[in-house]
């Protein structure tokens, strides 16, 4: 998830990512991770890794009426996600 402190913080860092393998969850009920903020970091990873040819290695769930904790469904996805990308 994201803590944006302010709307330049993580849109701008999580730039760098991008052609990385990088898995988001967030839950649009976390507290922690306020969905405005993370909506502000995906749409700019989103973006980047568009830029930079590597869609295919971005992956965002956001998970309806989930607070701060990972789904088990997000878990599975997950793990198939880094034994793909992660070798």
């Amino acid at each position: 998830g994201f803590l944006v402190y302010n709307e330049r913080t993580y849109p701008n860092l999580i730039r760098l990512f991008a052609g990385r393998a990088l898995f988001i969850a967030n839950g649009d009920k976390d507290a922690n991770c306020p969905i405005e903020g993370a909506k502000l970091a995906i749409a700019a990873a989103e973006d980047a890794f568009a830029k930079a040819g590597a869609k295919d290695k971005l992956v965002v769930r956001v998970n309806e009426g989930v607070g701060h904790s990972v789904t088990p469904d997000d878990r599975k996805e997950a793990i198939a996600f880094c034994v793909k990308w992660l070798k």
